[in-house]
């Protein structure tokens, strides 16, 4: 659990500069010569399988919500729990 916390903490500490960006709109001249106020904001992240692993801190091959391995995603399993991890 540490290390989620640590990581979580530096990745907080990197985009906490763009927060006030996030927050307050800006005035922005669009390509159809209209203004706009806009709000900037980080979309979805995409990633390959192995950041989205490290970015969710799950355990490779794994599914982050239940038990299933991961050629048999679409039978029923157990959701997990602090009593499975």
């Amino acid at each position: 659990k540490f290390y989620q916390q640590l990581f979580h903490s530096l990745a907080e500490k990197i985009v906490e500069s763009l927060k006030p960006a996030m927050t307050k709109p800006k005035v922005v001249l669009f390509w159809d010569g209209h203004y706009c106020w806009v709000i900037s904001g980080l979309g979805p992240h995409i990633a390959d399988y192995e950041e989205q692993v490290l970015i969710a801190c799950i355990v490779q091959g794994w599914c982050p919500k239940c038990l299933s391995h991961r050629e048999h995603l679409d039978e029923d399993a157990l959701h997990c729990c602090c009593d499975y991890t």
